[in-house]
């Protein structure tokens, strides 16, 4: 099942110059995580793309993305094919520094790196205002966001030069409800992921300078790790931020069908027979478009 391309308007700029009569085959992947969105493009040879230039993507006046270049394959007198990211290959998001930051929130750290590498912040979760202190040693900016996302359990990612931190499950967060007979074909898998049963973190008292042990659950296995934090309600957050992740995503699934606006991080509300019928958040959403039409792999879990 493919949705025709010809009844959507589909638009490819370069440096803001519109390609789209250029354009042979379009593949956009659009992850959830902090895995960087990928635009493939292949292009009649009647324009010299370059390293570095910036593509934007729409689907019926939609922005799906900005993108820059990150490799061009040319093919003699039959076409180039360029692979795209949504991350600037040269940001400075990849560089491993060394800094702390004390006595600031998530929000005010986050916006505060957000500014430095000229990212437009997006963020709204629940522990935003907690005042922490983090060491970033040794570690790039991108590795951070990573380890924020992780602990506390969150959705992150770069898109259209937009740095975004959200809940992973919130009621903020748009809804989509899909038809399993909608499909051309949906899979799912249940498995135990929760290899550890509980999570035990030890940190040291800043006043006492005593080792402390906060855990959560009861049962072995254990996670265990070894955090800052100035005060037992931080290291409580922490750990049931831990503790969330590790039962999170118990259920992963997939289904293909005719091509439509849908993007990661949405909440999927999917429509079926007992086995699969539930919500689950939307992993990645894979476009191809090319005269034969346009089709849609989407992953998802929950």
């Amino acid at each position: 099942m493919v949705s025709n391309y010809k009844s959507h308007q589909f638009k490819i700029t370069l440096n803001e110059k519109d390609i789209s009569h250029l354009v042979l085959s379009i593949h956009y992947a659009d992850f959830e995580s902090i895995q960087s969105d990928t635009l493939k493009l292949k292009l009649f040879p009647n324009i010299k793309p370059n390293i570095k230039d910036k593509i934007k993507f729409s689907i019926d006046g939609v922005l799906m993305g900005s993108f820059y270049i990150a490799s061009i394959e040319y093919t003699y007198k039959s076409s180039y094919e360029i692979e795209c990211t949504s991350i600037h290959y040269a940001s400075n998001l990849r560089i491993k520094k060394n800094r702390s930051f004390d006595k600031l929130s998530y929000l005010q750290i986050l916006e505060s790196i957000a500014k430095e590498n000229n990212l437009t912040p997006k963020i709204n979760f629940k522990r935003m205002d907690e005042i922490v202190h983090i060491d970033q040693i040794n570690q790039s900016d991108s590795s951070l966001f990573y380890q924020i996302a992780k602990e506390l359990n969150l959705t992150q990612s770069i898109k259209n030069d937009t740095l975004i931190f959200l809940e992973k499950n919130s009621e903020k967060k748009p809804v989509i409800v899909i038809d399993a007979n909608d499909c051309t074909s949906v899979k799912l898998a249940s498995y135990a992921k929760m290899v550890y049963k509980s999570v035990e973190v030890t940190y040291q008292d800043t006043q006492t300078n005593a080792l402390k042990t906060i855990r959560i659950g009861k049962e072995d296995p254990t996670l265990k790790r070894s955090i800052h934090s100035k005060n037992d309600d931080e290291a409580y957050k922490r750990a049931e931020g831990y503790y969330k992740a590790i039962e999170s995503d118990k259920r992963k699934g997939s289904f293909e069908m005719a091509g439509r606006i849908m993007y990661a991080g949405t909440l999927l509300r999917l429509k079926g027979d007992n086995e699969i019928e539930g919500e689950y958040v939307i992993k990645k959403v894979a476009h191809s478009i090319d005269n034969s039409g346009w089709r849609m792999d989407v992953e998802f879990g929950g």
